[in-house]
């Protein structure tokens, strides 16, 4: 994986609809280029899927990031069944230390605190972090019935092209572009792929980064990492209530983890920096994906 893989996975988890024929300008190479890419990045299961879901607004919830603690008697399994009937929580990812990070959707003060409640319930579970994500919500619109009808579509198949919308919805192709524009311009819908960026000679792994809010902030931390990692950083989940960042790193061997760990204790302004190793994770529909699915339910489409 290069620059311009790592450049398509970052476009494509903005908008996995984005047409080749952009990428490949802003790249410089050409369409089929691309497109072999996007091939290449599927058959080696970087990418995993396409889908889209609601955005946060839509659903009046916030993102949390979930850092638990265990006493290292949990089996993944059994903590993965007991995760699975907390329906806020989407995403379970164990770590080498056998701590979970979890990802989760909730609303409002009291779907945090039942959030934490049904994780601390859980048998091994010493500690539980419960963090809101500073990140992007988008906007609660109301959605017409023709976007309702493309968008049934596309639960179906985030990738489904524009003729096959047409003759799904009885739309003309000119008003499925047109509304198809709308919603990937919009502020209400999400076009995502899942990827898996721990697979062949990739090694992702997070730090868990904490700061001093005197001598540093969330913004100037983040423009560092992405000035003095290009390659290896990927994004940030940073804490709406502490001076703390969850950070994705993919390298090339554990060597580079310890060199990237020794370099960020050394950061002015920098606390703490605490490094994780992490197993596959566990996947499940988020409360934006399901309230997407209700919403669509009825909507009769050709077949």
């Amino acid at each position: 994986m290069d620059f311009i893989d790592k450049g398509i996975l970052l476009d494509l988890g903005d908008n996995c609809r984005v047409p080749f024929e952009r990428l490949a300008r802003k790249y410089g190479v050409s369409a089929t280029a691309i497109k072999k890419r996007v091939a290449n990045l599927i058959d080696a299961g970087v990418i995993e899927g396409f889908y889209i879901e609601l955005k946060l607004a839509m659903i009046d919830a916030d993102l949390i990031l979930a850092i638990v603690q265990t006493d290292g008697t949990i089996m993944d399994e059994n903590f993965t069944q007991s995760i699975a009937d907390i329906r806020d929580v989407y995403a379970i990812l164990p770590l080498a230390t056998g701590d979970y990070v979890l990802l989760a959707q909730s609303v409002g003060p009291e779907g945090l605190s039942e959030l934490g409640s049904s994780i601390r319930v859980i048998e091994g579970v010493q500690n539980v972090e419960l963090h809101p994500v500073l990140t992007a919500k988008g906007r609660k619109i109301e959605l017409s019935n023709l976007d309702l009808r493309v968008l049934a579509c596309l639960v179906e198949d985030a990738k489904m092209s524009t003729p096959k919308i047409a003759s799904r919805t009885g739309l003309t192709a000119r008003r499925v572009r047109k509304i198809l524009q709308e919603l990937q311009e919009g502020e209400a819908i999400d076009f995502k792929i899942i990827r898996n960026l721990n697979v062949g000679a990739n090694l992702a792994f997070l730090a868990r980064i904490t700061w001093n809010p005197v001598d540093t902030d969330r913004e100037a931390l983040d423009l560092f990492l992405k000035e003095r990692y290009q390659f290896e950083y990927w994004f940030s989940l940073p804490s709406a209530v502490s001076p703390l960042a969850m950070s994705l790193f993919v390298v090339e061997h554990i060597r580079d983890v310890e060199r990237i760990l020794r370099e960020l204790k050394k950061v002015p302004g920098v606390k703490q920096v605490m490094t994780h190793l992490f197993f596959p994770g566990k996947l499940f529909p988020a409360p934006t994906r399901r309230s997407l699915e209700d919403l669509v339910a009825g909507i009769e489409l050709q077949p």
